[in-house]
C-alpha cells in the first residue's frame, strides 16, 4: 500500500525561530501508530518539550504522530486546534509528504497549508485532502515554539467539491459593482488543484483595450485573508493552460476585516475572459467586484520632456501615470530625454522615496519610441524587492552617436505615490567596477578556507567589492565578497550564505587558463528563511574553487555571513555586531529652499546633508534617508524644523536612547533665491551659490577650502584668507565643499 504522510506543525517559518536540530527524533522514524477515526469524536493530546521533541527538516519541534485511513475519491476535512498557556509566535502548517521519506524538504514535500497565530494563545487550522487512491495518511502535530501544547483534531469526510471547470460563470457588466457572498457553499477545486471557495464571472475583452478588475472582500470578524481572483481563458478548458494571470492578497501576518485586490489586464485581441473569485482560507466573506475599461497609453505615446544635463528633476509617480511598458505589462511610468553627444559618457541616477515599502522600481533606457520593445530598449535598470524609504538606481551610458536618448521611469506599486529625483550627469569615464577575474585573482588572505575532514568554517563582514560579470547577470554590477578553497577529488562541502537584503551565492572553479568557470549558483533556498542561499558540492577533480557571496539586487551592499562545512551539524553563524551610535550631527544646521517649496523639495534638500554618527571608536558617516525626516509645519511661511528619526537608518547601526528621545534637528529656511541652493555649516561658515559661483562666507581664516564635483574632480584647493571666498564653476550640478573638517553640499543651477 502506498503511504502519503501528512505533517501538521505549528511553526513560525522554521528557520526564524526553530531550534537547530540537536536532540529531536527524526519525523521519518516515528511509528505513527495512533489512529484518528474519520467522522468520529475529536482526539485530544498534550505535548511537552521533554517528551515530544522531533526533528523536522533540520529543526526541532514539539510534535506528536498519528494517522488516518483515506479512501480513493473521497474528500476529507480536518480541523486542528492548538492551545498553550503561553503565546504562539507561529503558524500551523500542514504538509503532505511523499511515501518514501528522505528527510529532504524538496523530495518529501508535496503540499503545504498554513495559518498564522498572530501572537494568540490559540490557533485553529482547517484544511482539506482529496485522496486519489486509498492510502494511509500520517499526521504529525506540534509546535516549533518549543512550548507545551494541547491540541484537538477532528477529521470528517465531506462531499468532494466540483472543479473550477464545472461551476457557472455569470456575465458581468462594466462599471457596475456586483455584491454577493463567498462561503462553504461555493467550495471548489481551483486551477492549482487546491480546495477553495470560488465563484465565476465572464466578460468580453476588446482588442488592444485595458481593464481594471477590483474586488473588495469583507468579514464580520478580524481574520487572515488569502483571497483574490484568477483570470482564466474564455474558451475550451485545457486543465493546464487555463490561467491568464492571477492576483491575491495574503495577510498571514496581519489580521483585518477587509482586503482589496486590484489587477489590470490588457487584451491583444478580442476574446472572452473568465474571472474566478477564490478564497483559500475558506472564510465566510462578502465581496464587491467591479470591472472597468480604462485608457492606458503605450509607453511610446507619453511625453518625454528634455532634461538638462547635470540638472536634477524632482517629481512623483502616481496611479494617474499608469502605462503599458515596453515589456507589455502595466506600470506607473514617466518619461524623460536628453541630447547625447557622440563619444561622451553619461551617468543616469534615479532616487525613489517612499514612507512605506518599495516593491519594484527602475527605468528603461530607450533609443527610440516606436512602440516595439526589441527596437526601442537599450537596457533595463530594475530593483525588485521590498525596501523601505530609499532606492537608488543608476546606469552609465556611452553615446555611440549623437541624438536623443530616452529614459522611462517606472514603479510597479500601482496604488502608491512614489517621490523620485532623476539626474543625467556627464562623466569623464564610466563607473569603474571590478571584473570577476579581478575579484577572484585578489582574494584576501583572511578569506582563504583550509579544507579538512571536519571542516567548520564561519565568516562575516560587509559585501563591499563592486563587481561586474557574475553569472546570474554578467552585464550588471553587484556588491560581493569572495572566498577561496582548494579541494581534492571527492571532497564534499556545504555552503550557506545570508545577507541583509537577499543573498545570492556562487561557486566558481579555476579553468586552468587564468579564467573562472561557474559551477553552480543559488538565490533562495527554502530550507532557510529570509532569502538565504545554499549550495552543496562534491569536487569531481582537484582544483581551486571560489565562493562568492553577493545579492539578488544590484547595487545593494550590507552585512553578510558565510558558513562552509562538511560535518553533520551546521556551525552557528551571525552577522557582524552592529555599530552603536551615541549622537548624530548634520553637516549643516540649516538648509535654504525656495519660498513655498513643497515637501518633495525639502526632503531632497535634507538628503544632501552629510550625517556623522559618534561611536565608541570615533565617528562614522550614516546613510541619509529622505523619509527618516519628520518635517514640521511652518507658522509664518519663512522657517520650519525637520527632525531626523532613526526608524529607517541602515541595518547594522544601533542608537542610544537619547537619539530617539531628542531627535537631531535642522532649520529649513524658505529664503532660497533659486531652488535648493545653500546649506550652512556647523562652524560659522555659510555656503551658498549664485549663478555659476560657490560663495563661502565667514569661514575661519587659514582654513583649508576644498571644492570637488560628485566624481571627485578637484575644482578648487585653497586657503581661506578673507571673509568671503568666491569659487567659479563651469557646470551646474552638486558640489562638495570642505572647510577644514566640515563638509557640505552646494547645488549650482
Amino acid at each position: 500500500m502506498n503511504k502519503v504522510f501528512l505533517l501538521i506543525v505549528a511553526s513560525l517559518l522554521m528557520a526564524t525561530v526553530g531550534v537547530t536540530a540537536q536532540d529531536g527524533v527524526s519525523y521519518t522514524t516515528l511509528p505513527y501508530s495512533t489512529v484518528v477515526p474519520v467522522n468520529g469524536t475529536e482526539s485530544f493530546k498534550s505535548l511537552t518539550t521533554e517528551n515530544n521533541l522531533v526533528e523536522v527538516f533540520g529543526y526541532d519541534v514539539v510534535a506528536h504522530d498519528c494517522k488516518f485511513n483515506a479512501t480513493a475519491g473521497k474528500c476529507y476535512k480536518f480541523t486542528v486546534t492548538f492551545t498553550t498557556v503561553e503565546i504562539f509566535y507561529s503558524n500551523a502548517i500542514v504538509y503532505l509528504l511523499n511515501n518514501v521519506l528522505t528527510g529532504d524538504t524538496e523530495s518529501d514535500l508535496l503540499q503545504e497549508i498554513s495559518k498564522y497565530g498572530n501572537c494568540e494563545s490559540q490557533i485553529t487550522l482547517k484544511g482539506t485532502y482529496i485522496a486519489t487512491e486509498s492510502k494511509t495518511v500520517k499526521l504529525l502535530i506540534g509546535s516549533c515554539d518549543i512550548v507545551p501544547v494541547d491540541y484537538l483534531i477532528k477529521i470528517e469526510e465531506v462531499t468532494t467539491p466540483p472543479s473550477y471547470t464545472g461551476i457557472s460563470y455569470n456575465n458581468i457588466s462594466f462599471n457596475t459593482p456586483v455584491n454577493s457572498t463567498l462561503n462553504a457553499t461555493n467550495a471548489m477545486i481551483g486551477p492549482n488543484f487546491k480546495y477553495e471557495n470560488g465563484k465565476g464571472y465572464i466578460f468580453t475583452a476588446k482588442a488592444n483595450k485595458s481593464y481594471k478588475i477590483t474586488c473588495t472582500y469583507s468579514s464580520e470578524e478580524v481574520i487572515t485573508f488569502n483571497s483574490g481572483f484568477y483570470l482564466l481563458t474564455g474558451g475550451a478548458w485545457t486543465g493546464e493552460y487555463d490561467i491568464l494571470s492571477d492576483a491575491f492578497n495574503y495577510s498571514d501576518w496581519e489580521w483585518s476585516t477587509a482586503t482589496t485586490v486590484t489587477h489590470r489586464y490588457n487584451a491583444s485581441e478580442e476574446h472572452d475572459v473568465r474571472i474566478l473569485l477564490a478564497d483559500r482560507e475558506l472564510n465566510n466573506l462578502t465581496y464587491s467586484l467591479k470591472i472597468e475599461e480604462i485608457d492606458v497609453p503605450l509607453y511610446s505615446e507619453i511625453d518625454f520632456p528634455a532634461l538638462t544635463v547635470n540638472s536634477v528633476v524632482n517629481s512623483t509617480l502616481t496611479p494617474d501615470n499608469t502605462i503599458l511598458s515596453p515589456s507589455n505589462y502595466f506600470t506607473n511610468g514617466k518619461g524623460y530625454s536628453f541630447n547625447a553627444t557622440a563619444g561622451k559618457h553619461y551617468q543616469i541616477t534615479c532616487n525613489f522615496f517612499s514612507p512605506s515599502s518599495i516593491y519594484s522600481v527602475g527605468f528603461y533606457m530607450l533609443k527610440a519610441l516606436s512602440g516595439n520593445e526589441s527596437g526601442d530598449v537599450i537596457d533595463l535598470s530594475r530593483r525588485s524587492a521590498n525596501y523601505y524609504g530609499n532606492v537608488t538606481e543608476y546606469y552609465t551610458y556611452t553615446a555611440t552617436s549623437a541624438g536623443n536618448v530616452y529614459m522611462l521611469l517606472f514603479s510597479d506599486d500601482f496604488e502608491t505615490d512614489l517621490l523620485y529625483s532623476i539626474q543625467v550627469k556627464e562623466v569623464s569615464s564610466p563607473v569603474v567596477s571590478l571584473t570577476l577575474k579581478q575579484l577572484l585573482d585578489n582574494v584576501k588572505p583572511a578569506n582563504v578556507i583550509t579544507y579538512s575532514n571536519n571542516l567548520s568554517f564561519t565568516a562575516n563582514g560587509v559585501a563591499d567589492s563592486f563587481v561586474k560579470g557574475l553569472e546570474w547577470s554578467p552585464e550588471q554590477e553587484y556588491y560581493a565578497a569572495a572566498y577561496k578553497i582548494t579541494l581534492a577529488a571527492g571532497n564534499h562541502i556545504k555552503i550557506h550564505s545570508s545577507k541583509e537584503n537577499d543573498s545570492f551565492l556562487y561557486l566558481y572553479a579555476s579553468d586552468g587558463m587564468g579564467g573562472y568557470t561557474c559551477i553552480d549558483y543559488n538565490d533562495d533556498d527554502y530550507d532557510y528563511f529570509g532569502g538565504d542561499s545554499f549550495l552543496e558540492y562534491t569536487a569531481t577533480a582537484a582544483n581551486t574553487y571560489y565562493i562568492v557571496v553577493s545579492d539578488f539586487q544590484r547595487g545593494k551592499s550590507g552585512f553578510y555571513f558565510l558558513t562552509v562545512w562538511n560535518t553533520e551539524e551546521q556551525p552557528d553563524n551571525s552577522y557582524p555586531e552592529g555599530i552603536e551610535i551615541s549622537t548624530i550631527k548634520p553637516s549643516a544646521n540649516s538648509i535654504s529652499v525656495n519660498v513655498g517649496a513643497d515637501e518633495t523639495e525639502i526632503r531632497i534638500a535634507l538628503m544632501r546633508l552629510i550625517l556623522t554618527g559618534t561611536t565608541a571608536g570615533g565617528s562614522v558617516e550614516i546613510a541619509n534617508n529622505a523619509f527618516a525626516w519628520y518635517i514640521g509645519s511652518s507658522d509664518d511661511g519663512t522657517t520650519t524644523i525637520a527632525y531626523f528619526t532613526p526608524f529607517d537608518a541602515p541595518a547594522g547601526y544601533f542608537f542610544d536612547y537619547s537619539v530617539w528621545e531628542t531627535p537631531m534637528s535642522v532649520i529649513v529656511k524658505y529664503d532660497g533665491a533659486g531652488g535648493i541652493n545653500s546649506v550652512q555649516g556647523n562652524n560659522s561658515a555659510v555656503v551658498y551659490t549664485s549663478n555659476r559661483n560657490i560663495i563661502v562666507r565667514d569661514a575661519e581664516t587659514g582654513s583649508r577650502l576644498l571644492v570637488t564635483d560628485m566624481t571627485g574632480k578637484v575644482i578648487a584647493n585653497t586657503v581661506v584668507n578673507s571673509s568671503e571666498t568666491n569659487i567659479p564653476v563651469k557646470n551646474s550640478g552638486v558640489y562638495v565643499v570642505c572647510i577644514g573638517e566640515k563638509r557640505v553640499k552646494a547645488i549650482v543651477k
